[in-house]
């Protein structure tokens, strides 16, 4: 322990992050509430893992707005990464949104695995801007055909998807909004 920094254990955890999660939501400031309980997530160990991702799972059912689901560890180093189940269960609970959901940011799970199809199941792609998969490891196969029907696709970013396959689809070049495709060190 460090002069001055005291440890939280899981219960304080669960107190603080769910007190937040919660009233964030209580107020309908749903971002804040997503923003919270991701971080939960982020931090949590074991049985507190489990309340955090259910929360989570509670508030991504409930958000009226959302557009964006962000998950990334780049300026969060200290999060403990997503396994595909849990990613799974989360992109299950926004089911009610995947219309309206602009971005996705998976940014450094690398314990996400399979292919990109099964991490964006069920998704509508129209409206899909940006997803960021960089340093996903765990991801392989081949870069979907499909990705050429995300019509509004501006950032394409799969740097480091050491695991992914095969030629780029020439769909992609059907995605006439796209500004950034980084497909460095895949």
């Amino acid at each position: 322990r460090k002069r001055g920094h005291v440890a939280c254990t899981e219960d304080d955890k669960t107190m603080t992050m769910g007190g937040l999660t919660r009233l964030a939501a209580q107020q309908d400031r749903w971002q804040d509430a997503l923003d919270a309980a991701a971080e939960w997530v982020g931090v949590a160990s074991d049985e507190g893992r489990e309340k955090a991702l259910a929360a989570c799972c509670d508030t991504l059912q409930s958000h009226k707005t959302l557009s964006a689901v962000n998950f990334s560890r780049q300026v969060k180093r200290h999060w403990k990464e997503l396994r595909t189940e849990e990613w799974r269960r989360l992109w299950e609970a926004a089911a009610g949104a995947h219309e309206r959901i602009t971005s996705v940011n998976l940014y450094l799970q690398r314990e996400i695995k399979g292919g990109i199809e099964g991490v964006m199941a069920g998704r509508k792609r129209e409206t899909l801007q940006v997803l960021d998969l960089g340093l996903c490891h765990g991801l392989n196969g081949a870069i979907p055909e499909s990705l050429g029907r995300c019509a509004a696709l501006r950032e394409l970013n799969l740097d480091g998807c050491e695991g992914l396959s095969g030629v780029i689809p020439e769909s992609l070049g059907q995605c006439a909004a796209l500004q950034v495709l980084n497909l460095q060190s895949c």
